[in-house]
């Protein structure tokens, strides 16, 4: 048996006695180190890993295969591996006595590992095996629950055989297993620690480790191999970038990292994220570098995702907790990196994302000019009574004026066999979809001279009589990138700036304006005169249709 060689465990008296007597301060952990560090926030996963990352740690465990097992009658986690055995069992029982660090090997500071043990577990058997022989002990944390004492480890070791080694472990020939009898208040829902385990040791499972999970139960026993997330990169090189950084920290210390981001089709926006990962675990997930140091360029990244491992050197920087970088100057400095290298990725998925909702924007707008004669003769009435351009919509007041009060609509008088008004009654003719189609053409904000949206006059005047109407759209306006990118995004804003410039065109162009409008609906408009109505009421009609693509829907 092996006493923690410090001369305060030898001092008689309690510790509160040995802290009066002197003139120092004996800063022994106190009372009840157990129950407190049961208490403190964990997971069982978490938990779970800090046992498999000693198992798999080069300088560690070097274990190439870890088996978990999770007894759920018993209420009984065990973790056995395949690794070349501890020096000392004792080590994994004594906080801080890690075993240095080691390319690759994620343990540091020594603690993870022992207070893994004391949250999960009210008992601890150990049993580590090399070169045919076993070094095995039994801890049970209540003993030590409320005293200032700590276990005594046996440091011996002793021919190995089945009376003295477990069978799994035996048949190993080498390795260590942990079994540990499950703290009352723990709950180990085994699928849910399967899925973390797998996402945590992606990368590991990646390079050859493996992880199987086999879980005891009455009438439902079940094996299972971990395997990691995969990111099915495009077979396009030009949507790929390689990362080989190396970041330099104080104009010193160099950290290596590697990896890949890509541009992956059909990626839902949750796996839309960088990896980062150290040795065999993923450390974080991260979006923060999809926009710029600053803050001045911000990408949503839907569609971006990828992987970096950050090499030898980074431990120094790891939290305890090993879930994040704990310097936050060399973070940000890694961010950088990394937004530097995959903007035009950022850009390319921002781009395409733009046009998607521009082209369904665009779509919607072609379907209001397909309706709008509908719409028009819906607030018109062609009925006995002044234009329903008085109608008394205080949404659109700031758009609409109140008309002139000498606007009337005379009720058409129907002329039959009139060659030039033909189809005009008929059902089938009179509302049928103009042929012009509309296209948004993204502009950045130095083509549009600031603007947000137009319509190029040249253009019009050559398109007259064309299929397409091109609608110039300003998509690096804070404003206009407001509306695109929005969660959901603000359609009805867009509609709105749209619909007014689309109007504005189409009063100022007869041949467009015969090409798209019924001849009586034209006869409405032009009565309005030239005084800006006939553009305003064009515009609320637009935006009515484009809202309500059938008339009939609208009450």
């Amino acid at each position: 048996m092996r006493v923690r060689n410090t001369e305060t465990w030898n001092t008689p008296g309690t510790l509160t006695e040995r802290r009066r007597n002197t003139d120092t301060w004996d800063t022994t952990p106190g009372f009840d180190l157990v129950s407190a560090v049961a208490a403190e926030k964990w997971t069982a996963s978490g938990a779970t890993s800090e046992l498999v990352d000693n198992a798999l740690g080069r300088i560690r465990g070097d274990a190439k295969r870890v088996i978990i097992i999770h007894n759920r009658t018993k209420r009984q986690l065990t973790v056995l591996d395949d690794g070349r055995g501890m020096d000392h069992i004792g080590q994994l029982f004594q906080l801080a006595n890690g075993s240095g660090v080691g390319v690759d090997d994620i343990g540091r500071w020594g603690s993870g590992g022992t207070k893994a043990l004391m949250w999960l577990a009210n008992e601890v058997a150990i049993w580590s095996l090399r070169d045919g022989k076993v070094m095995r002990d039994r801890i049970r944390w209540k003993d030590y629950q409320g005293k200032t004492e700590w276990p005594t480890v046996n440091n011996r070791w002793e021919e190995a055989s089945l009376r003295n080694t477990p069978t799994m472990l035996h048949e190993l020939g080498h390795g260590t297993m942990i079994e540990m009898k499950i703290r009352d208040e723990r709950v180990i829902n085994s699928d849910v620690v399967q899925r973390d385990l797998e996402q945590t040791y992606a990368p590991g499972l990646r390079h050859g480790k493996a992880i199987k999970w086999i879980t005891l139960t009455k009438g439902r026993d079940y094996t299972r191999d971990l395997h990691p997330e995969q990111l099915q990169m495009p077979s396009d090189k030009n949507k790929i970038v390689d990362f080989n950084l190396k970041v330099r920290i104080d104009g010193e210390k160099v950290l290596p990292a590697s990896g890949k981001v890509a541009l992956i089709d059909d990626l839902p926006f949750k796996q839309s994220n960088v990896a980062i990962g150290f040795g065999h675990r993923i450390i974080f997930h991260t979006r923060a570098c999809y926009q710029s140091q600053d803050g001045e360029k911000r990408y949503s990244g839907a569609g971006v995702g990828g992987w970096l491992d950050l090499g030898h050197g980074w431990q120094d920087y790891l939290t305890l907790a090993k879930d994040e970088i704990n310097d936050d100057r060399v973070r940000a400095v890694l961010m950088h990196h990394i937004f530097t290298k995959i903007e035009p990725l950022l850009k390319q998925i921002e781009q395409d994302q733009l046009s998607l909702i521009l082209d369904g924007i665009a779509l919607d707008l072609g379907s209001a000019l397909g309706n709008v004669n509908e719409h028009i003769e819906r607030l018109a009435g062609f009925a006995d009574k002044p234009a329903l351009l008085e109608f008394k919509d205080s949404s659109v007041s700031a758009i609409i004026p109140d008309p002139p009060t000498n606007v009337t609509f005379p009720k058409p008088k129907v002329v039959e066999n009139d060659p030039n008004r033909e189809g005009e009654h008929d059902p089938q003719k009179r509302f049928m979809p103009p042929v012009t189609r509309i296209k948004l053409v993204k502009q950045t904000d130095t083509e549009m001279d600031h603007a947000l949206c137009s319509i190029d006059e040249e253009v019009m005047s050559e398109r007259d009589a064309a299929t397409e109407i091109a609608i110039q759209v300003n998509i690096e306006h804070e404003v206009v990138l407001e509306m695109l990118q929005g969660r959901p995004t603000n359609k009805m804003a867009l509609n709105l700036m749209l619909t007014r410039e689309l109007a504005a065109a189409l009063s100022h162009h007869p041949k467009l304006m015969d090409r798209i409008l019924a001849p009586r609906i034209k006869r409405v408009l032009n009565q309005l005169g030239e005084n800006g109505a006939r553009e305003r009421y064009l515009a609320r009609a637009l935006m009515d249709s484009a809202r309500r693509p059938k008339a009939d829907e609208a009450a």
